[in-house]
């Protein structure tokens, strides 16, 4: 999941909820052709009341951006990435920088899940150009708030799939592996700890259909 994650669910949830330009058109052709990796620094909990977590700054006929987010899935994978900011009128935008753009720090941060990869990712008084300075097409927070369900509603799909499984290669194997004779399967610990392993994918599955439907 971790490419698909940053690349396809999250950056062009964001993509698609911006004005149509040729940086932004290219941007989906560039991820749909399967030729660059994208990642979008969206703030842990959706749109938050503070705001975007960039600030693009205008002076003297230069234009910055400034800010940081501590947890952004596939920034260390991605060839670029997308900055939702506060633009110098106040109104949001989506700045597009490439990961290894000057000013622009993406480490890694350690999760105790192995199976993904997150990164901080810094910017630092980085200079962009008006080409890179995307508009919302609608309403921002509404927009972010989107990028952040379709992610959560990605990574719950994925985590249901993978407990799935695990159910049953579990009673695959209580059914063959046998221990004083008999099948480790018939030994009411165990059954009731499948049991219990079933009882919590059949809810994670309901969960995830309403959020499907909701």
């Amino acid at each position: 999941l971790a490419p698909y994650l940053g690349s396809v669910v999250l950056a062009v949830g964001l993509l698609g909820g911006l004005e149509p330009s040729a940086g932004r058109d290219a941007a989906l052709r560039a991820i749909s052709g399967g030729r660059e990796r994208f990642a979008v620094a969206v703030p842990a909990g959706g749109s938050e009341a503070t705001g975007p977590p960039f600030r693009v700054q205008e002076a003297g006929g230069r234009v910055t951006v400034r800010g940081a987010v501590p947890f952004v899935a596939d920034g260390l994978e991605a060839h670029r990435l997308l900055l939702p900011a506060m633009g110098p009128d106040d109104r949001p935008v989506v700045v597009c920088v490439a990961r290894d753009h000057p000013g622009v720090e993406v480490t890694p941060r350690p999760v105790v899940d192995g199976t993904r990869r997150f990164a901080v990712v810094t910017a630092d008084e980085v200079p962009v150009d008006g080409g890179s300075v995307w508009a919302f097409s609608a309403d921002p927070d509404a927009t972010l708030r989107n990028v952040y369900d379709r992610g959560s509603f990605a990574v719950a799909c994925d985590s249901l799939g993978l407990a799935e499984a695990m159910l049953d290669v579990t009673v695959d194997y209580a059914g063959t592996r046998r221990q004083f004779g008999r099948p480790i399967g018939s030994f009411p610990a165990v059954k009731h700890t499948c049991a219990a392993m079933y009882v919590q994918v059949r809810v994670g599955r309901a969960l995830v259909a309403a959020a499907e439907g909701a």
